[in-house]
């Protein structure tokens, strides 16, 4: 197996300039094969990655570019595969969950949005395509002041197409 695109720069000890470069000529996480590398740029005293993936640790430490502020971790997964994730940035003792700033790919859900890391072969499922043969409902925005979470929330309420507000349904959907 060939060596991914970080190990070949880091073989070289790579200036700062170097490391700069190597990010703004690539995107993240990028995909070598069965191989992706997250990269984080910035201040911190560790950073992991905190993903979902069935059967790997939730948390997965990178590694820093000694004398730099540039992490980066590696890790192989199966074609096809999409992962939803954040990162974990520790500093000053108090650690704070984010979105990938280096990915724009992102993942909705009620508690707000994770980055999304597709691998090679990834592509979307047919059941996500909207049926050419239904009849398409609406989207409306609802906003709830309080929350369980705290502060306000901003819910996008699917509804059905030839759905009336005076009868009564089993199951409402939401999505966000």
């Amino acid at each position: 197996m060939s060596p991914v695109a970080i190990e070949r720069l880091l073989l070289k000890g790579p200036t700062t300039a170097e490391l700069e470069k190597f990010v703004a000529a690539n995107t993240f996480p990028l995909i070598e094969g069965s191989r992706l590398t997250f990269v984080w740029r910035g201040a911190a005293d560790a950073v992991y990655l905190r993903h979902f993936i069935y059967g790997l640790s939730t948390g997965t430490a990178f590694e820093r570019v000694e004398g730099t502020n540039f992490w980066h971790l590696t890790l192989e997964l199966p074609d096809r595969s999409r992962v939803e994730y954040k990162l974990d940035i520790h500093r000053d003792g108090k650690n704070k969950w984010i979105q990938d700033p280096l990915n724009k790919n992102l993942a909705h859900d009620p508690f707000g949005a994770n980055s999304v890391a597709q691998s090679h072969g990834y592509e979307r499922p047919e059941w996500t395509f909207p049926d050419p043969e239904a009849r398409l409902g609406s989207i409306e925005e609802m906003r709830f002041m309080k929350t369980p979470f705290g502060g306000s929330r901003r819910v996008s309420v699917y509804v059905p197409a030839r759905f009336r507000p005076q009868r009564r349904y089993p199951l409402l959907m939401i999505h966000d």
